[in-house]
């Protein structure tokens, strides 16, 4: 949660209501004002709530997609991935993926940028490679051009330049085979592209950038005490 003292006593004085998530129904008590900042949920809640009623079902959401969501509403922050356990901290990935594809239907930037930071700490920390059910779902829900994709791409040239070409299941050539196997021939039409402009000389190697790179940001804006990271690998700007 975000803004001055007024802003967030208005949020919090506007009315409570609530939200049943998933088949299970799990109940969520949420401030109508920390939702109708976004367009996305001022259309849903003026179509859905009543004077009788003010209740919401999302049967087809995910509860642990939810927590995440209602914890940044209140908190405007995102728990740290869990370093010290491998399933675990791939299982977060995954989860904080799905949530920036529910942001992106949502129209909540914001939040996609508070993901992607925590996305490129990991990836900055970890040398482990993206698989192939995360690929397939970005690359089936997010639009070309935006930055995830763009991270995802940087992510897997910043592995593979420091992998072990003589381990094939690890290899790049490896790595892109199984993404082709899978199904992801875009991703890996995109990471061949990105890797022609860096032997032709048109990038510069790198790793993961920092800064606002990979948010999103209206024409002319930046990230408050931020400043850009260089120039992004794979070439996509998103300022």
């Amino acid at each position: 949660m975000a803004g001055n003292e007024d802003d967030i006593l208005s949020m919090l004085t506007g009315g409570v209501i609530t939200i049943y998530v998933g088949h299970k129904r799990k109940e969520y008590q949420v401030h109508k004002g920390l939702l109708v900042p976004y367009e996305y949920w001022t259309k849903r809640l003026d179509s859905e709530l009543t004077e009788d009623s003010q209740t919401i079902h999302l049967p087809q959401e995910s509860s642990a997609i939810w927590d995440l969501f209602v914890n940044w509403l209140y908190r405007g922050s995102l728990k740290d991935l869990c370093m010290e356990n491998k399933n675990l901290e791939k299982a977060q990935v995954m989860q904080y993926v799905r949530l920036y594809i529910k942001a992106e239907k949502w129209v909540i930037p914001v939040l996609q940028n508070k993901i992607m930071d925590k996305l490129t700490v990991w990836t900055d920390s970890t040398w482990d490679w993206s698989t192939c059910d995360m690929i397939d779902l970005i690359y089936y829900h997010i639009p070309e051009g935006s930055p995830l994709r763009s991270y995802v791409v940087d992510s897997f040239l910043m592995r593979s330049s420091m992998c072990d070409v003589n381990d094939e299941d690890l290899s790049r050539a490896g790595q892109l085979k199984s993404q082709l196997d899978h199904g992801n021939k875009e991703f890996v039409l995109e990471c061949f592209e990105a890797l022609m402009q860096l032997t032709s000389g048109k990038l510069l190697a790198g790793g993961i950038k920092m800064g606002c790179t990979y948010h999103k940001h209206k024409d002319g804006e930046k990230c408050s005490n931020e400043t850009k990271a260089g120039a992004h690998l794979s070439g996509t700007n998103v300022a």
